[in-house]
């Protein structure tokens, strides 16, 4: 009888268990036998699986912690600096950022989101990041997307175009500026519901009046709930009483003009003495562009008890080159600054520019062109002699093409932005003689070639305001317009030459600032190319 198992098998093949007679115990001892050295080996099989299953996760551990070191001693410094220090490169880099929903460029902000998450959560969670203009209109593509994405960091909003603003003023409980730009019967006049904007500290409204033919349509009044407004700037020819309920006696800054600072035209709303009787913490005034002086009163005076700062952006010298002005219905006391500018040319609109001197002694034709700088210049001299906190008086004039500044003996690429000449009244007394007849300018002490930025850019959809003018753009002081602050003016060691044409409009303002004796008063004058 065989006894081991291979002989077992091979009888099993050949039919030969047949004849196999064993017993029954024998058997059941082997089936015993077997079943146990089975378990036994099942047992080891299952310990081995979880080892292995042990070892591969070790192995894996292992494989994970191999990248993340591997990319900690390979990633750059900026990725191990505190949340602190991150957050605050993150400020600088977006300085200067803008988000135009029009436009095809990401800010700053934008890309540093898309780092990794951890930059991703620094960014949103750093609230100066987002303090950029958002510039859009009613056309705009992802609005909802952006109020999203920005959520109680939207800070300042720029609208324009003629649809309904109504549902970004639902949203805009956190704005601290807006602009509303707008077109007759737009975006503004559909607000019937008080827009709830506690926290907005700077508001501009321009828009055209809104007329049936020659007659202004009547609506309702557009009214904001701001607590917290300052600063206002409307450029509307429109009746402003009746057209906004504002908290006018919060206002200290307010900037007026009848249209676009950048495309002035249309007449100066006939209420604009009522308007500033109603700011009685009034400490800055800017006006700019516009006519229609006559539409005002000038019988009326009004007294600003806590004006500081007077600035007039006077295009083609509409405000102040023709008698009466402005400034005859008003008295400051207590002014401190008065800035002048002069922008987009030196040619002055006139009623008559084939008008020449009655003297008959004007060979070049410049008389028309000079009285309403001389105009100006008497308007001026008569306001400021009540004042007796005056302390700095500036004027700019800005040049137009080919009658601006070249560098003596250089190609006109090299030409200087603006000269700056500063000083008390006696610098400008003798600077004229100063000028040669070529132009020239000889040396001077109080002289200063900057290399200052150009004019202000006009662009295609932006809104570029000119109040605080020669603090923003020539002394590089911009912290919250659309353009990046220029760079700080620099001294450029090469002798200046004015054009020709300038000379007349130059000697009147000088002869002007001239006349202003008083100790305590500074003043500079600018002569900017456009």
């Amino acid at each position: 009888m065989p006894t081991n198992l291979p002989e077992i098998i091979q009888m099993s093949r050949s039919n030969g268990l047949r004849d196999f007679d064993v017993p029954i115990e024998v058997l059941e001892a082997e089936k015993a036998k077997c079943r146990k050295e089975l378990s036994s080996l099942e047992e080891e099989i299952q310990a081995t699986r979880t080892h292995l299953q042990g070892l591969e996760a070790r192995a894996a551990e292992a494989r994970q912690a191999l990248g993340i070191w591997t990319t900690v001693a390979l990633q750059s410094p900026i990725r191990r600096l505190p949340t602190e220090l991150l957050s605050r490169i993150f400020v600088s880099s977006c300085s200067g950022d803008t988000f135009d929903l029009t436009s095809k460029s990401p800010p700053t902000s934008h890309l540093i989101i898309r780092v990794s998450k951890y930059w991703r959560d620094v960014a949103q969670g750093t609230p100066k990041v987002w303090d950029h203009w958002v510039i859009l209109n009613s056309f705009s593509k992802d609005i909802a997307a952006m109020l999203n994405l920005y959520g109680r960091n939207l800070a300042r909003l720029h609208h324009y175009g003629p649809n309904c603003i109504v549902p970004l003023l639902q949203a805009g409980q956190f704005i601290r500026s807006l602009r509303i730009v707008d077109s007759p019967g737009g975006s503004i006049r559909d607000v019937h519901d008080t827009p709830e904007m506690p926290l907005l500290e700077d508001l501009l409204i321009s828009n055209e009046d809104d007329k049936d033919g020659d007659v202004p349509r009547k609506l309702l009044p557009t009214v904001f709930k701001a607590p917290k407004l300052k600063r206002l700037s409307i450029y509307s020819s429109a009746d402003v009483l009746s057209s906004y309920v504002l908290p006018w006696d919060q206002i200290t800054s307010f900037s007026y003009g009848s249209s676009h600072p950048l495309n002035p035209s249309g007449d100066i709303s006939p209420n604009l003495l009522e308007v500033l009787s109603r700011l009685p913490n009034l400490t800055y005034l800017h006006f700019t562009g516009g006519s229609g002086i006559q539409s005002i009163p000038h019988d009326q005076h009004i007294t600003l008890s806590n004006l500081r700062t007077l600035e007039i952006n006077d295009d083609r010298l509409r405000l102040l080159g023709w008698q009466p002005s402005i400034l005859c219905c008003l008295h400051a006391p207590l002014l401190e600054s008065f800035d002048y500018i002069i922008p987009w040319g030196t040619y002055p609109w006139v009623a008559d520019p084939w008008a020449t001197d009655p003297s008959g002694t004007d060979p070049w034709g410049t008389y028309s062109m000079v009285q309403p700088y001389r105009h100006a210049s008497h308007q001026i001299t008569s306001f400021l002699q009540t004042p007796s906190h005056l302390q700095q008086i500036r004027v700019v004039l800005i040049s137009h093409d080919g009658c601006g500044l070249t560098f003596a003996k250089s190609s006109t690429t090299l030409r200087p932005k603006s000269i700056h000449v500063w000083g008390k009244a006696s610098v400008f007394h003798e600077f004229p003689s100063k000028f040669l007849p070529n132009g020239h300018i000889k040396t001077s002490d109080h002289l200063q070639v900057l290399d200052a930025p150009n004019v202000v850019p006009v662009r295609a959809r932006g809104f570029d305001t000119l109040d605080r003018y020669i603090d923003r753009y020539l002394k590089g002081g911009d912290d919250y317009d659309f353009e990046r602050a220029p760079r700080d003016p620099t001294t450029v060691q090469s002798d200046p030459v004015i054009a020709r044409e300038c000379l007349p409009y130059i000697e009147v303002l000088f002869n002007m600032l001239s006349g202003f004796t008083a100790d305590d008063t500074n003043m500079e004058f600018y002569l900017q190319h456009r």
